[in-house]
């Protein structure tokens, strides 16, 4: 696993985590167990995950709510001043389904006893009082800046996720629900100016490129796998928006022949290779 999309921490933030080799002692498997279950679910990335001298560590919280499938952690008995859940939620103005989401998650210290959730009590206030701040910058509602580039709110959590750009949720006054809100400036150092992107996206095709759709019809292929290619060849890609057609990516025509060149080659290799066979 490379350690590029994980947020480096000092020696005070790396406490409460794990490195692999005490989470796979916790989980009863190997570190290879833990590290695919990483890739697959979409734990390596932070808060579930740190990078911290070198290595991976994971949040010990985050870790126990996925090993049991949604259900939290039984503890061994009651710890003294720990509340039930839904005793401590009624003192702030937020949906218990939204508290237990959070919980689920390991968002703050919680467990099961005895068929009751309870929280410690001071590290839900920590989690409430950060869910009630205002959003300012730099954050920003993920769905304002999915309205600014043009795109669905779900793909920029899902690509802010894949990055490991900072996405928490907040709670919001007006409409009483959970909202996410994502690091605007974390956002920008990683995809440039939000305004440069929007450029991107232009109300036509323009001459000298091609869509992707239709490279990747013609060579057989999925339009993601082109994309990634093209992508790894540092070429432009922009993004049509025509009215009343959904948003389609064009690639330059150069590119596109480099890339039904490398097919071809392929292909050649291939059978070369079964005749030698």
């Amino acid at each position: 696993m490379k350690g590029k999309y994980l947020k480096k921490v000092d020696w005070e933030h790396s406490r409460g985590y794990l490195s692999l080799k005490e989470a796979a002692r916790l989980a009863g498997v190997y570190p290879d167990s833990i590290r695919t279950w990483l890739m697959r679910h979409g734990l390596y990335r932070y808060p579930y995950a740190v990078f911290w001298r070198g290595q991976a560590m994971l949040n010990r919280n985050a870790l126990e709510a996925y090993l049991y499938r949604g259900n939290l952690v039984r503890l061994p008995k009651l710890y003294p001043g720990w509340r039930k859940l839904a005793d401590i939620a009624r003192e702030y103005p937020l949906s218990y389904s939204m508290v237990q989401r959070a919980a689920y998650r390991g968002e703050f210290r919680a467990g099961r006893w005895r068929r009751a959730i309870y929280v410690e009590p001071y590290s839900f206030r920590r989690w409430a009082e950060a869910a009630l701040a205002p959003i300012r910058h730099p954050w920003i509602r993920a769905s304002d800046l999915a309205r600014r580039l043009g795109m669905h709110p779900g793909s920029v959590r899902q690509t802010a996720h894949q990055h490991g750009i900072t996405v928490v949720h907040r709670y919001d006054p007006k409409s009483r629900a959970r909202v996410a809100v994502i690091h605007l400036i974390e956002w920008e150092d990683t995809f440039g100016p939000v305004d440069r992107i929007r450029a991107r996206r232009l109300p036509e095709l323009p001459e000298g490129y091609v869509l992707v759709t239709d490279v990747a019809r013609r060579e057989g292929v999925s339009r993601q796998s082109v994309l990634i290619w093209a992508r790894s060849r540092r070429a432009r890609v922009v993004y049509v928006d025509a009215p009343g057609v959904p948003r389609k990516a064009a690639i330059p025509e150069t590119t596109a022949r480099l890339y039904a060149r490398m097919r071809a080659r392929r292909r050649r290799h291939r059978e070369e290779a079964g005749r030698a066979a």
